[in-house]
């Protein structure tokens, strides 16, 4: 359960390829993940949608690498507010993007087994660096709605 902090999970995004001449927006949406609450030491499972927009004639890293990013950060005691900053940050210093984002939308068993008592509240975090336009933030933002 807390394996991530055996491995540096930014060094998934090592091997990477060519990217084609203008290669856009790339999304990939629906990752499930499970971590744990330092606070409580409680589960609390969500998912992720992490997007990043490649210079011209950078390179590009398999979509699995993504997912593997964000479950080596949740694989720790961790907030999920940091997940996500941590994933935007490895995208960054590994692919030099032009920008990078990650939305993580979980529910926490410590707001579901005590405290409130509240099974259905879901907190939704987006981490982002770099320029994103209008229409690319919200395209994002409806793959991350229709990928819980």
């Amino acid at each position: 359960m807390l394996w991530g902090y055996h491995e540096v999970p930014e060094d998934q995004l090592a091997t990477d390829f060519p990217a084609p001449d203008d290669p856009g927006m790339i999304v990939m949406h629906g990752i499930s993940f499970s971590s744990t609450c330092p606070h409580h030491l409680l589960p609390f499972t969500g998912t992720a949608t992490i997007a990043y927009r490649p210079h011209p004639g950078q390179r590009i890293v398999g979509l699995s690498k993504l997912a593997r990013l964000v479950d080596g950060y949740a694989a720790r005691l961790q907030v999920q507010e940091r997940i996500g900053q941590q994933a935007v940050d490895g995208i960054m210093r590994r692919l030099n993007p032009s920008g990078a984002m990650c939305i993580i939308t979980a529910r926490h068993d410590c707001m579901r087994l005590r405290g409130v008592r509240d099974p259905a509240a879901e907190a939704t975090t987006e981490a982002r660096k770099g320029i994103w336009s209008d229409h690319e933030m919200a395209l994002i933002h409806r793959l991350h709605g229709g990928a819980r």
